[in-house]
């Protein structure tokens, strides 16, 4: 597993540039009908702390239509015809007192 850091994600990606690829996931969610995302589940552990999972996944069969991006975004958007099918999960503790026993992080 590799563990991007902000700084690792501000050195290849700026909000601007990812403003069209995430408009255009947005509108696959909700509008193909090639999505399976079930609504978020959580339990709680006690003491203000809940562990939750939000998975899903996207069929193979969509088809990108192309982005409103100009120039070359465009080109490249609308070569994408058929993307992979793609599953994934994001599993999250959330701890109220955790930032006290975070080490290292940032």
């Amino acid at each position: 597993m590799r563990i991007l850091t902000r700084d690792d994600i501000r050195a290849c990606a700026t909000v601007a540039s990812l403003v069209p690829c995430i408009t255009d996931c947005m509108k696959l969610v909700s509008t193909t009908g090639a999505t399976d995302m079930p609504l978020r589940t959580s339990v709680a552990l006690g003491d203000g702390r809940r562990f939750g999972i939000m998975h899903g996944r996207m069929a193979a069969s969509i088809a990108a239509e192309g982005s409103s991006a100009p120039g070359e975004a465009a080109e490249q958007a609308a070569s994408v015809v058929a993307p992979p099918p793609v599953h994934g999960a994001k599993m999250l503790s959330l701890y109220p007192d955790n930032p006290k026993y975070a080490t290292g992080c940032q």
